[in-house]
């Protein structure tokens, strides 16, 4: 092992390296590592002092990957995702009574959670533990057993995906707010109070942001968005806000069922855009699911065959 040691140059550089060369961005390194911009740059500098090369091209606002980074990368990334894949399944060889579920805080809240009642009133013994981000998941190494996706992970390495549904997208708002800002085309949304999905929300997601720019433009509608609206990036909170009367929100279809249902919400214009992806349930091919994940899992697929049947 000391051998070992001698040839490889301290782990936490190799672990940096990796965030880095992957987001391209030391700034997102830092976010992601939890540690400051200067931090992640130092520990790259020490890195490429030890090899003696060259790992990223500087730019003035961004970083590429050089062709030893390139080597590198592919070497480092075999054997950390290795090393994190062995370690999740030597912990899940102890026996839990819990599953952990991945989804992004508006699926988890607005689409998964309002299901769990009926879950466990059928397994009242199975404990669910629900991790809701906004951000991508490693099946390997963030100790998650099923990930709802929106996108395409068919053909993903170590990642087995089943279809659920697609979705459609369109304008959401109150009905007091209809009633004293009234429309009924696409183009009149230009002189109402946009309410905006932040660019914060999409930034560690590999999705393509859908906003209203995208919307618009599938409408065929030209002109200025007005600026001075709203921003969050947290999409139940975007929801509730329109839900107070403050504006126009996009609605994704299955996020805003129920609130349509309620009356919470209502949706002023026919016309849709269809988002062309996917939502998945995804799981790792790389370990065999326990047997309250395969519960569940069933469970969620006859859910959605029942409600799209």
């Amino acid at each position: 092992m000391a051998g070992l040691k001698q040839k490889l140059p301290p782990l936490s550089t190799l672990v940096t390296f990796e965030s880095a060369a992957r987001l391209l961005s030391f700034t997102l390194a830092g976010e992601e590592l939890h540690v400051t911009q200067t931090a992640v740059s130092r520990q790259i500098r020490t890195l490429e002092e030890y090899l003696g090369v060259s790992l990223f091209h500087r730019g003035h606002r961004s970083v590429q990957l050089t062709d030893a980074g390139k080597q590198l990368l592919q070497s480092v990334s075999i054997g950390l995702e290795h090393i994190a894949g062995t370690v999740t399944e030597l912990r899940h060889t102890q026996p839990e009574s819990y599953l952990t579920v991945s989804a992004t805080i508006a699926f988890a809240s607005l689409w998964l959670s309002p299901k769990l009642l009926t879950f466990k009133q059928l397994y009242p013994h199975l404990e669910v533990r629900i991790l809701a981000t906004d951000r991508d998941i490693n099946l390997q190494s963030d100790g998650v057993d099923l990930a709802f996706s929106c996108g395409d992970p068919v053909g993903q390495a170590g990642v087995h995906s089943t279809w659920l549904f697609a979705d459609e997208v369109f304008p959401v708002c109150s009905q007091s707010y209809l009633e004293s800002h009234p429309f009924d085309q696409p183009e009149q949304l230009l002189s109402q109070e946009l309410l905006h999905l932040d660019d914060d929300h999409w930034r560690n997601l590999s999705w393509k942001a859908t906003d209203w720019p995208l919307w618009l433009k599938n409408q065929g509608v030209t002109g200025s968005i007005p600026g001075g609206g709203i921003r969050m990036n947290n999409y139940p909170l975007l929801l509730q806000t329109a839900i107070n009367g403050q504006g126009i929100a996009l609605g994704w279809k299955h996020l805003v069922a129920d609130m349509l249902e309620q009356g919470l919400l209502v949706q002023p214009l026919q016309e849709t855009l269809d988002t062309e992806r996917g939502y998945y349930l995804i799981e790792s091919s790389r370990r065999p699911l326990s047997e309250e994940a395969r519960v569940f899992r069933d469970w969620i697929i006859e859910q959605v065959q029942f409600s799209h049947g």
